[in-house]
């Protein structure tokens, strides 16, 4: 390859030297095994102390931790020590209240239908600094047993997960899944400046720090939450591309694995695989995972065929993937998605959509709530999480950039399919009215929570009291007859849960409650 200068180049007006700063690297190998490698810091790791980021400094690597837990659950079925297809409870009687048709395999590719124990935990009262145990989450994981949707049905990203499968891997093993990372993966794979890190709360060392921009500065951001299977990884890129070099060479036992995803129940490819995003295009696969917290942002791309891998770690609140795609397209690596094109406005397509698309819709059988913005020839979706842009691919359909959302308008309500999701449905569009009525004066509890939500007396706030504390006071909006919303944007894990929808299911009292990630938490109204 000949783009290192230019990778220089692109890096260093990516991550200006005075600020907090990334660790960038490639490795790739050619067609008789050699490899390049690239890799390089930018900018500091510490403000205040005018500490260089550079690939030796540790970084906390979060969810890519998840990817090292699943392999290791591979070994450890291929020496007959798991069964994929198993309940969780034939390795551990703690998880029988766990529905009877989820198995290990769905806890390894995100298909169990737990509720993310992360964002509810914002329904328990915590604030963003809220310090968090590994016990409170446990206790939390269990409390959600009961799942939003039937296991293997659907794709829903659960932080949750990991955790039991390191659980059933120490009730197996006799082992802790630190001991048994390092001896059987980090070891082998020459990575020795690698380990686990549950309590974020702890300076890393090298006193590295993670930011966040505050109007034109930069605040240290603070942590308190302890964290395990799901995310306690910390490594540097140095020995992250050693990772990576294995992987791509598949020198680690069961490694080809890890990208193999279970088929969506329409016969469509699977998305998630083994702790990793699996996507493909024309035979042509890109293997990744990003990593957050609040200060720590990190992804990696993996191209199996192409030989090559791509890594950047961030310590500045600020999503990467951006970032990435430029490295990607400076490498000549393009993604493996399918583009999606507006058809041009012009002719048929100058002309207004037979239905307006603006509006909130919802659907029952995912207790998902749709809102589409649609304003000066640019409409959004928005299903609670990230908005997306639409783009017009006919006279009544759009769909995102990336094709992953494809909408058809109707009379009163819209057709989506979620394609990274593994759903389509029909979503009705609510009809008008203030949801905020039924909620004003009101205080509505969770016993499996041991939690609260207290509505001001005009319904336009509420705060939240439960084992965590006392929340923040946040704003309540309407969304029509028997929906509101407020936004939560901050939280203890990153990314937060963004919007959570309430819905007045009955007159009895009762309001449904979730997140993108945690939906349809049952409240009901105290005497």
């Amino acid at each position: 390859m000949t783009y290192l200068n230019t990778l220089d180049t692109l890096c260093h007006g990516l991550f200006p030297a005075g600020d907090p700063g990334a660790a960038v690297g490639v490795i790739a190998f050619d067609k008789g095994g050699d490899s390049l490698r690239y890799a390089r810091g930018f900018g500091l790791a510490n403000l205040a102390k005018k500490i260089a980021f550079t690939p030796q400094t540790p970084f906390r690597a979060c969810s890519i931790s998840k990817q090292f837990v699943c392999l290791l659950v591979l070994q450890l079925e291929r020496e007959g020590k798991f069964d994929l297809e198993a309940h969780p409870s034939a390795y551990l009687p703690l998880l029988k209240t766990f529905h009877p048709a989820t198995t290990v395999r769905h806890l390894c590719q995100n298909r169990s239908g737990l509720r993310d124990y992360w964002c509810t935990a914002m329904l328990t009262g915590a604030r963003a600094e809220s310090r968090f145990t590994l016990d409170d989450g446990a206790a939390l994981i269990v409390s959600l047993a009961e799942p939003m949707f039937a296991p293997g049905t659907q794709y829903s990203y659960s932080n949750g997960n990991w955790r039991i499968l390191e659980w059933i891997i120490n009730a197996v093993t006799g082992q802790t899944l630190p001991d048994l990372l390092t001896r059987r993966l980090f070891l082998p794979a020459g990575m020795r400046n690698t380990g686990w890190a549950c309590d974020t709360s702890l300076v890393l060392p090298g006193n590295v720090r993670g930011y966040r921009r505050v109007g034109e500065t930069w605040e240290e951001e603070i942590t308190r939450a302890c964290w395990s299977g799901d995310a306690a990884l910390v490594t540097t890129l140095d020995d992250f591309l050693l990772w990576e070099g294995a992987m791509l060479a598949r020198t680690l036992p069961c490694s080809a694995q890890l990208g193999e995803a279970m088929p969506n129940p329409d016969g469509s490819v699977g998305s998630y695989a083994f702790g990793i995003n699996a996507w493909q295009r024309d035979g042509r696969w890109m293997l990744w995972h990003s990593g957050a917290l609040r200060g720590w942002r990190m992804v990696h791309l993996r191209f199996p065929q192409d030989r090559t891998s791509i890594v950047v770690m961030m310590n500045r609140t600020e999503n990467p993937m951006p970032h990435t795609l430029k490295i990607a397209a400076c490498l000549d690596l393009p993604t493996t998605w399918d583009p999606v094109r507006a058809i041009p406005a012009a002719g048929e397509a100058a002309l207004p959509l037979p239905h307006p698309p603006g509006g909130i819709y919802y659907s029952e059988n995912l207790g998902l709530l749709a809102e589409i913005v649609a304003d000066a020839g640019e409409t959004r979706l928005n299903l609670g999480a990230e908005a997306v842009d639409m783009l017009r691919t006919g006279p009544s359909t759009m769909a995102n950039s990336s094709g992953f959302y494809r909408l058809e308008h109707r009379q009163d309500s819209i057709a989506l399919h979620a394609r990274q999701f593994g759903w389509r449905d029909i979503f009705t569009r609510v009809p008008p009215g203030n949801g905020c009525e039924r909620l004003a004066g009101r205080r509505f509890e969770n016993a499996l929570l041991k939690s609260a939500l207290i509505f001001s007396a005009d319904g336009s706030t509420v705060h939240i009291t439960g084992p965590c504390g006392e929340s923040d006071t946040c704003p309540v909006r309407s969304l029509g007859r028997d929906f509101a919303a407020f936004d939560c944007l901050r939280a203890i894990d990153e990314t937060p849960p963004g919007r959570f929808t309430i819905h007045v299911i009955d007159e009895g009292g009762r309001i449904e409650v979730g997140c993108f990630m945690a939906r349809r938490i049952i409240f009901t109204r105290a005497a």
